[in-house]
């Protein structure tokens, strides 16, 4: 007989249709990519809108290689909702929890990913 403990295990509220949310960033760590030759910022993110998805979560990973940041430069001139066109001061990725940003999160598979970033003012 099989006996299943779930004690402690926290329910999953993830995201679960696409479309257009505005998320707060819970969290952010840098961590190394898969391959190992760059980092990715991964971000915790949680809807605030629309209202019937609020608290639903999902998470983010940001190449910030410098040879492809111009795949990350839509998110970061969403946060700052200003266009990046020098040196974008970033100390501490920690600096951007708090912050809002939205995305149009379209499914690839059976993942949700942030196909569109955009500033929410």
């Amino acid at each position: 007989m099989l006996k299943l403990d779930f004690t402690g295990v926290e329910r999953t509220n993830y995201i679960s249709k696409e479309g257009s949310y505005v998320f707060t960033i819970t969290d952010v760590e840098l961590k190394p990519s898969a391959k190992g030759d760059s980092e990715n910022l991964v971000l915790d993110l949680e809807v605030f809108e629309p209202a019937d998805c609020n608290g639903q979560t999902t998470k983010e990973f940001i190449n910030i290689h410098p040879k492809t940041l111009w795949s990350c430069l839509p998110f970061f001139e969403a946060v700052t909702g200003e266009e990046i066109t020098g040196e974008l001061p970033f100390d501490d990725e920690r600096m951007l929890i708090g912050q809002k940003v939205g995305a149009v999160m379209t499914k690839n598979g059976k993942y949700f990913n942030a196909e569109t970033w955009f500033h929410v003012a």
